[in-house]
C-alpha cells in the first residue's frame, strides 16, 4: 500500500514446512533478545567484489544551482491497456494469486473495483466505505477479498459469490496502514495509526484478537513464514512478536538505531519466503532478525544527507540471499545478506515507492514516484526494461498470477496494464 499523496490527506489520508492454521495454534509472547541491534548494523561500504556505489556529490548539479529532483520529464507511455472508471487516485492494486484474470483496485473515490485482464473491463464496483480505500488483498485461496479504508474499517467480500459483502469489521480508532492474510486460513490482520493490530476471521467476519503496546503508528506487520506467529513493526523503534491466540502484557522488543531521530523507528518490514527471518527497514538501514534462534544479523545502506528513510523491502525465493530496498530519496539497493554488504545501488532520482521480486525469474520490479516501473537485474543492477506511465507517482502495483501482466495505479486516477511475457528471460 502506498502512502496517500501530499495534499490529499483530508480526502483520504516458501519456508519448507506447511504453514500452520492459526485457529489451531496457541499464542503467547515470544522473546527476541536483540538489544545490541546497533552493533550489527554496518555501513554499505565497498570492496572489490562489489560495484562502487560512492556518490560523487556534484554529478547532478548545475553550476550554482541544484537540480530539481521533483521535476518529471514528459514521456511516451508504453502500457498495453488501461482500466478506466476510478474518479480519484488509485492507491491499491491486488491481483488474485489464484485467478490470473482477476484484479482489484482501491481508490480515493471510496470504492474498490474488480477488473478482468482479458477484457480490460470493469466487472463490479464495491461500494460502502466512507473514505479512501487504501489497501485491498485476496485471501490465500482467493475466496475472500479484504478492503481497508481511511474510515478505520475493513470490509470482507465473498469472491466466490460475485463479491457479496460478508462483513464490515471495526475496531481501530485511526487510519489503517496495512492488511495481511494468513498463508493457510481466512484470517486477516490489520495495523493502525493508533498503535494497535487487529485479527479477524475473514471467513465468518468475526473478531479474534487485538495486539497492543506500540507507542505510535504500526507501519508494517503480518504472519511469519511458518504461519505460527504474528509480528508488527512500529515507528517507536520496536519489533514485536506474538503467538496469535494470546495478547496483552508487554512483549519483548527489538530496539532499532535512530529511535530518537526524525525518521526513527521502523518504516517497513517483511518476512523472508523460505527463511526464518524478518527484514525491517529504518532511517538507518536494514535489520534482519532470526525469529526462533534469538539471533540477529544485519546490514545497512549508507543514506544520503537528505532526510530519507527506507520505504520498501522485498525478498525472493529465487534470490534467497538478496533483499531489495528502496528509499524516499530515490536510492534503490540490493543487499546481500550472506556477506552482509550492499551489492549494487541505483540512484533513481525520484522516491522508490515499491519493490517486488518476479516469481518466474530473478528480476525485481521497482516503482518510483515519477510514474515509472523498472525491471532490474539484482545481480548486476542493470535496468532490463522500463514501463512508463503518466507524469505522476505510482502509488501501487501488482503482477498477475501467471506473470503475464503488471497492473499499476497512479496519483492521477489512472490505472494502467502492461504486458510482461516479452520481458521474461
Amino acid at each position: 500500500m502506498a502512502d496517500i499523496p501530499p495534499g490529499k490527506e483530508e480526502k483520504a489520508e516458501e519456508k519448507s514446512q506447511e504453514p500452520s492454521d492459526p485457529e489451531k495454534d496457541n499464542i503467547e509472547v515470544i522473546e527476541i533478545n536483540q538489544e545490541e541491534a546497533a552493533q550489527y548494523l554496518i555501513e554499505g561500504d565497498n570492496n572489490e567484489e562489489y560495484e562502487d556505489v560512492s556518490d560523487d556529490g556534484d554529478e547532478n548539479k548545475e553550476e550554482g544551482k541544484e537540480e530539481d529532483k521533483d521535476a518529471i520529464e514528459p514521456r511516451d507511455m508504453n502500457n498495453a491497456g488501461a482500466f478506466t472508471g476510478h474518479k480519484d487516485f488509485v492507491t491499491a492494486v491486488c491481483c488474485s494469486h489464484i485467478d490470473p484474470d482477476l484484479v482489484a483496485t482501491g481508490s480515493g473515490d471510496e470504492t474498490c473495483k474488480i477488473w478482468s485482464l482479458a477484457s480490460q473491463k470493469e466487472g463490479k464496483t464495491l461500494a460502502g466505505h466512507k473514505d479512501s480505500v487504501v489497501s485491498c488483498k485476496f485471501s490465500f485461496d482467493g475466496s475472500r477479498l479484504c478492503t481497508a479504508s481511511l474510515d478505520n474499517s475493513l470490509k470482507v467480500w465473498n469472491a466466490k459469490k460475485e463479491f457479496e459483502l460478508v462483513a464490515t469489521l471495526e475496531g481501530p480508532q485511526a487510519e489503517i496502514h496495512f492488511i495481511e492474510w494468513h498463508q493457510k486460513g481466512n484470517v486477516v490482520l490489520c495495523g493502525s495509526e493508533d498503535g494497535s493490530m487487529w485479527m479477524f476471521d475473514g471467513g465468518k467476519g468475526e473478531y479474534m484478537n487485538t495486539f497492543t503496546g506500540h507507542h505510535g503508528s504500526i507501519s508494517a506487520g503480518g504472519f511469519t513464514t511458518d504461519g505460527k506467529f504474528v509480528y508488527s513493526a512500529g515507528v517507536d523503534g520496536t519489533l514485536r512478536v506474538w503467538k496469535p491466540k494470546k495478547s496483552g502484557g508487554e512483549p519483548e522488543i527489538l530496539k532499532s538505531r535512530g529511535k530518537d531521530k526524525e525518521f526513527g523507528g521502523y518504516t517497513c518490514a517483511c518476512c523472508h519466503p523460505t527463511k526464518d527471518l524478518i527484514f525491517a527497514g529504518t532511517d538507518q538501514g536494514v535489520v534482519v532478525v532470526g525469529l526462533h534462534k534469538s539471533k540477529q544479523i544485519g546490514t545497512s545502506m549508507k543514506m544520503s544527507e537528505s532526510d530519507c528513510y527506507i520505504e520498501t523491502i522485498a525478498t525472493s525465493t529465487k534470490c534467497e540471499n538478496f533483499a531489495a530496498c528502496g528509499t524516499t530519496d530515490g536510492t534503490f539497493s540490493i543487499v546481500d545478506v550472506s556477506v552482509p554488504k550492499v551489492r549494487n545501488k541505483n540512484e533513481l532520482k525520484h522516491a522508490v515507492v515499491k519493490a517486488m521480486f518476479s516469481k518466474v525469474d530473478e528480476s525485481v520490479f521497482v516503482a518510483t514516484a515519477d510514474g515509472r516501473i523498472l525491471r532490474i537485474d539484482p545481480r548486476s543492477g542493470e535496468v532490463a526494461k522500463e514501463l512508463v506511465g503518466p507524469a505522476c507517482a505510482v502509488l501501487d502495483f501488482d503482477v498477475s498470477a501467471n506473470e503475464d501482466w503488471l497492473v499499476a495505479g497512479f496519483d492521477d486516477s489512472t490505472c494502467l496494464t502492461y504486458k510482461l511475457k516479452c520481458l521474461c528471460h
